[in-house]
């Protein structure tokens, strides 16, 4: 592989690259005389202020030219999402169980919600007579995944009402 001996135009010193196209020895340098030509095209330019935040992941300190940023890196940011999402989760455990499914099955009567027909516990899924819960509200519109807010239906039903 071709090394190249350049010198930078930002401070005259010279630096080696896997490249002949580089004109500075470092990003910092480079980044400094983009901002200097952006002031010469717009004397009303302004540079990207840093900010110093706190990561709402790990609470260390960081600094920022992103003013809504709010994690240190993006391991930081995915482990913190995957945290919130087996909070919220965990709140939805019970939901998950046959005596929950039971419970909104006698709640609603064995009668779907939308159509006022039985439901048959004998017909399975994926048979659009078979049994479904449905969001009365739905979660997408604030609806929240609890029994008051849920009701037996028929998947067919529950299909066809999607976020009604």
């Amino acid at each position: 592989m071709n090394q190249f001996t350049l010198t930078c135009l930002w401070c005259n010193n010279t630096f080696t690259s896997k490249w002949d196209t580089t004109r500075y020895c470092s990003r910092s340098h480079k980044e400094q005389a983009r901002q200097l030509r952006k002031r010469k095209r717009n004397p009303d330019y302004k540079p990207r202020t840093e900010h110093i935040k706190q990561c709402s992941g790990c609470g260390i300190q960081f600094t920022t030219t992103k003013a809504t940023k709010k994690y240190c890196n993006k391991e930081c940011r995915e482990w913190f999402k995957e945290q919130a999402k087996r909070n919220r989760d965990a709140t939805y455990i019970n939901a998950k169980t046959p005596a929950f499914r039971r419970r909104i099955y006698f709640q609603s009567e064995g009668k779907c919600g939308i159509c006022k027909q039985h439901i048959d516990l004998s017909i399975k899924y994926p048979d659009l007579q078979s049994y479904s819960i449905d969001h009365i509200v739905p979660r997408s519109r604030g609806g929240e995944h609890n029994a008051n807010n849920l009701q037996a239906a028929h998947l067919g039903c529950n299909l066809t009402k999607s976020n009604n």
